[in-house]
């Protein structure tokens, strides 16, 4: 009978991080197509397009897509460590590091 609970949670634990997955995955798709959209919308529309405004709204586009990427990495990292402690592998925890502040590349000063 526990044994039949702790293989439930592991199930539930299993869909849990699946389902995060496909969410961070979705998100990663979007801001990608969002960084690509403002892209072309720069390209297309020449040297006037290019205001700082629209410069800055891409600055943003690229920062949230790569904290997409970051987020869709983790899930896919804790989805693989719950699989393997299904196997019966103990393997680190599953605490997800830090975020490391963005780099100045981004346009966001680093946070203190």
């Amino acid at each position: 009978m526990i044994a039949d609970t702790a293989m439930s949670d592991v199930y539930a634990e299993l869909n849990a991080a699946e389902a995060q997955l496909a969410h961070a995955r979705v998100a990663w798709h979007l801001a990608e197509r969002a960084v690509a959209r403002l892209e072309k919308a720069l390209d297309d529309g020449g040297g006037a397009s290019r205001t700082p405004e629209r410069i800055a709204e891409l600055v943003a586009a690229v920062g949230a897509a790569a904290l997409a990427r970051r987020r869709y990495d983790d899930a896919n990292r804790i989805l693989l460590t719950l699989h393997d402690r299904r196997r019966g592998d103990s393997g680190p925890p599953l605490t997800t590091p830090p975020l490391t502040t963005p780099p100045l590349a981004w346009g966001v000063p680093p946070v203190e």
